[in-house]
C-alpha cells in the first residue's frame, strides 16, 4: 500500500518541484532585470552627470576666455590712452618752451626799444641845446642891432612871425645864456590807456609812438587798481599798438586800464620828426596815402613766423645708467597768404636718445610731427576749412588728429564739425587704427564787449575698426567780469557695446572741473573749485618735486584766497579736501616778493601738507631769481618732500637743487640751460639741459 501511494504522489509531487523550480526561475529572472535596469540607471545618470560636468567646464572656459579677452582689450586700450596722453603732454610741454621763448622774445625787443629811445633822447637833448645856442644868440644880438621889421618867418613847424623889438637904446642886457629859456629836464611819466581789442594772446591799447610808446615797452594791466596781466608792445602806430601777453592773473576784458612809462623827450623827438616829415611837401604825402580797400581779405599781406633751434639733454641716475639726448626742431606759422585766404602752421621735433646701462647701449631716433595743417577761409572770415594734422582749442579732449575741420563763424557764435584719425602715439606717423568723428557749437560776447564770456557743447565718437572705442558728449564754459569769473568743463560718457556688457552704466559722468575766483576787495580775491578728472594733460617741460605732489593730490574740492600788496607782495592759502574712499586733507600757503632791488630780484616759498589715513606728505620749496644783465635771468631753487606710508610704516625723503639760466642775445637768439640735482632713497639724479634757438 505504502509503495503504491508513493508511486501514485511521485507525479504531484514532481508537478510541485517543477512549479516551485519554475517560481524560483521567474523570481531570480526578475532579480536579475531589476538589477540590469538599476546598473543602466546608474550608468545613465553617471553620463548625465558627466555631461553635465562637461557643459559646466566649458561654460566656464568659454566666460573665462570672454573675460581675458575683454582684459586684453581693455589693457590695450589703456596703454594706447597712456601712450597719447604722454605723446600730448610732450607736444604741450614743447609749446609752453615757445612761450617762454616768446617771453624772451619780447625782452629782447625790450632792450632794443630802450636803446632807440636813448639814442632819441640824446638827439632830443642836443635839438634843445642847439635851440637854447640859438635863442641865446639871437638876445645877444638884439642889443646891439635895431629892431627889424616884422616879417613872417618860415621853419619847420609852421609859420610864426616874430614880435617888434625895442630900439637899442631902451634895451635892456640878455640874461646870461645859462637862464635863458630854461625848463626843468621832463622826467618820465606813467601814462595811461585801455584795452580797445583782443585776439587771442595779443592785446590792442589806445596810445602809440606819438604817445610815448615802442616796440619793446612793458604795459600794466590794472583792474580796480591791482596789476593783472603784463604786455610787452610788438607793433606801434601813431595812436594804437599791439601787445603779446608775457603773463595774466585773470582773463582780460575790452576796457581794461592800462598803464605804461611815457619818456616826454622821445615823445617829443617822435612829434619833432613827424612834423618834419609833413613839412617836406604834397607829393611824400601822397605817397603815403593808400589806396581804399576792396576788402578784408585785399588789405593783409602774407606774414611768416617761426623759430629753429637745438637742444641737449643729460640725465644720470645712480644704479640706473644714463641717457643723453640731443634734438632739433623748426615750427612755421604762415598768416594771410594768398591775399589773405590761407594760413599755414608746421611744427616738426627730433631727437636722438643714447642709453647707458650695465647691459649695454640702446639708441633710438624719433621725429615726430606736431603739426601740419593749412587753413582755407572766405574773405570775411565766416567759413573756414583746416586740412592736415591739428588742433582745436574747442576740442581740448580731442587733441590731435589728423583730418579735416569745419567751422562757421560769426560774431557771436561757431558751429563746426570734424572728422580724422589718431596718429600713432609713440611715433607720431599716421595711423588708422583709431577713427573718430564729432560735432560742436559754441557762443560767446559780441567784440568790444565789456562782459566776456563762452559756453560751447559737442558729442564725439570714435571707434577701434568695427569696435566702440568712446563715445562722449562735453560742455564747457567760462564767465568773466569785474565782479567774478568762473569756468567749468563738464564730459559724460555713453557706454554701449562691450563696456554695457561688462558691467558698466549707460550713462557715465566720467570728468568734472570747475573753477571760481571773486575779488573781495583792493588786492584781495577768493578762490574755489572741484576736479575729478581721472586723467590731465599737462602744460610743462619737466616734471619736478613740487608738480608731482600737485598731481598726486589734485583730486577733490578746494576754497582758498589771495592777497596782492603793491604789486610787489602775493600771498596765497588753499585747502583740499580729496575725494574718493579715503578722506584726505591738503593745506598750501605760497609767499611770493617781487621786484627786489634794481636787478628785478624775486624771492618766494611754498609749503604744503597731505594727510589721509593710509599715508602723510609734506613738502616745502624756495626759489629765488633776478636778472644780473640786461635781457637775463637767473632763477634758484631747492626743496624737500617727506612721504610716510602708514600701512607699511616706511617713509621716503627727497631732496632737489637747481640753476637756470635764460639769456637773449642780439634780439632774435635765446640762450638757456640748468642743472638740478635730486636726492632719496633710490639715490640720487643729475640732469643737465641746455637749448639754442633763433627766431624767424
Amino acid at each position: 500500500g505504502a509503495i503504491v501511494a508513493l508511486v501514485t504522489a511521485w507525479p504531484v509531487r514532481s508537478e510541485a518541484a517543477t512549479v516551485v523550480w519554475s517560481s524560483r526561475n521567474v523570481k531570480q529572472t526578475e532579480q536579475a532585470a531589476r538589477d540590469s535596469a538599476a546598473v543602466r540607471d546608474s550608468v545613465a545618470r553617471a553620463a548625465i552627470a558627466r555631461a553635465a560636468a562637461r557643459a559646466a567646464f566649458v561654460r566656464d572656459s568659454v566666460a573665462q576666455l570672454e573675460a581675458v579677452r575683454v582684459a586684453a582689450e581693455r589693457d590695450s586700450a589703456a596703454k594706447r590712452a597712456l601712450q597719447r596722453a604722454t605723446a600730448v603732454r610732450d607736444s604741450i610741454a614743447r609749446s609752453e618752451a615757445a612761450s617762454v621763448e616768446a617771453v624772451r622774445a619780447a625782452a629782447e625787443r625790450e632792450a632794443l626799444a630802450k636803446r632807440e629811445a636813448a639814442h632819441a633822447d640824446s638827439m632830443a637833448k642836443a635839438a634843445k641845446a642847439k635851440r637854447v645856442k640859438r635863442d641865446s644868440t639871437a638876445t645877444s644880438a638884439r642889443v646891439s642891432k635895431p629892431a627889424p621889421p616884422v616879417v613872417p618867418v618860415v621853419t619847420a613847424f609852421a609859420a610864426v612871425p616874430l614880435p617888434a623889438r625895442a630900439p637899442a637904446a631902451t634895451s635892456v642886457p640878455a640874461p646870461a645864456p645859462s637862464t635863458v629859456n630854461r625848463a626843468p629836464e621832463p622826467r618820465a611819466a606813467r601814462a595811461a590807456s585801455r584795452i580797445t581789442y583782443l585776439a587771442g594772446r595779443s592785446a590792442y591799447v589806445d596810445a602809440g609812438e606819438l604817445d610815448g610808446l615802442a616796440v619793446g615797452d612793458s604795459v600794466s594791466v590794472l583792474r580796480d587798481g591791482q596789476s593783472i596781466a603784463l604786455l610787452r608792445v610788438a607793433f606801434v602806430s601813431s595812436h594804437r599798438a599791439s601787445c603779446d601777453t608775457l603773463w595774466t592773473r585773470a582773463p582780460l576784458a575790452v576796457g581794461d586800464a592800462t598803464r605804461y612809462r611815457s619818456d616826454p623827450l622821445r615823445r617829443e623827438a617822435v612829434a619833432d620828426s613827424t612834423r618834419r616829415v609833413a613839412a617836406r611837401g604834397d607829393s611824400l604825402r601822397a605817397v603815403a596815402v593808400l589806396a581804399p580797400p576792396k576788402g578784408r581779405a585785399a588789405t593783409r599781406s602774407a606774414r611768416t613766423r617761426g623759430r629753429m633751434g637745438a637742444r641737449w639733454l643729460s640725465v644720470n641716475t645712480d644704479g640706473a645708467g644714463a641717457y643723453q639726448q640731443p634734438g632739433m626742431e623748426m615750427r612755421l606759422d604762415t598768416r594771410g597768404a594768398a591775399g589773405g585766404h590761407m594760413d599755414a602752421s608746421f611744427d616738426v621735433r627730433g631727437r636722438r636718445t643714447s642709453r647707458t646701462s650695465d647691459t649695454g647701449t640702446e639708441v633710438e631716433q624719433l621725429s615726430r610731427v606736431y603739426r601740419a595743417s593749412t587753413t582755407v577761409r572766405d574773405a570775411q572770415d565766416h567759413r573756414r576749412i583746416t586740412l592736415g594734422r591739428q588742433t582745436s582749442p574747442t576740442l581740448a579732449s580731442v587733441s590731435l588728429f589728423d583730418g579735416v575741420l569745419l567751422e562757421a563763424v560769426s560774431p557771436t557764435h561757431t558751429f563746426g564739425a570734424f572728422t580724422g584719425t589718431q596718429p600713432d602715439p609713440l611715433r607720431f606717423s599716421w595711423s588708422r587704427e583709431l577713427i573718430e568723428g564729432g560735432v560742436f557749437a559754441e557762443w560767446h560776447q559780441r567784440p568790444l564787449s565789456e562782459r566776456r564770456w563762452s559756453v560751447a557743447t559737442g558729442a564725439i565718437t570714435s571707434r577701434q575698426g568695427s569696435q566702440v572705442n568712446r563715445d562722449f558728449m562735453f560742455a564747457q564754459g567760462w564767465w568773466f567780469s569785474k565782479a567774478a569769473s568762473a569756468s567749468v568743463a563738464q564730459e559724460v560718457d555713453l557706454n554701449t557695446g562691450w563696456k554695457r556688457t561688462m558691467g558698466e552704466p549707460m550713462v557715465s559722468w566720467t570728468s568734472t572741473f570747475a573753477t571760481m575766483r571773486v575779488p573781495v576787495s583792493h588786492g584781495v580775491a577768493v578762490t574755489s573749485g572741484y576736479d575729478n578728472r581721472r586723467s590731465v594733460r599737462l602744460w610743462r617741460d619737466r616734471e619736478t618735486p613740487e608738480t608731482d605732489f600737485d598731481d598726486r593730490y589734485r583730486q577733490g574740492a578746494w576754497a582758498g584766497a589771495t592777497l596782492d600788496l603793491l604789486e610787489r607782495v602775493h600771498a596765497g592759502a588753499e585747502y583740499r579736501t580729496g575725494s574718493g574712499g579715503d578722506r584726505s586733507d591738503t593745506r598750501t600757503y605760497q609767499l611770493e616778493l617781487r621786484r627786489l632791488t634794481r636787478w628785478q630780484g624775486s624771492l618766494r616759498t611754498r609749503t604744503s601738507t597731505f594727510d589721509s589715513p593710509g599715508s602723510a606728505s609734506s613738502l616745502w620749496s624756495l626759489g629765488a631769481g633776478f636778472d644780473p644783465w640786461p635781457q637775463s635771468h637767473v632763477e634758484f631753487t631747492l626743496g624737500k618732500r617727506n612721504t610716510t606710508e602708514r600701512l607699511t610704516n616706511t617713509s621716503d625723503s627727497e631732496r632737489w637743487q637747481g640753476v637756470d639760466l635764460d639769456l637773449a642775445l642780439g634780439g632774435r637768439w635765446y640762450l638757456n640751460g640748468g642743472y638740478e640735482r635730486q636726492t632719496g632713497l633710490g639715490g640720487s639724479t643729475r640732469q643737465l639741459q641746455g637749448g639754442l634757438s633763433v627766431r624767424l
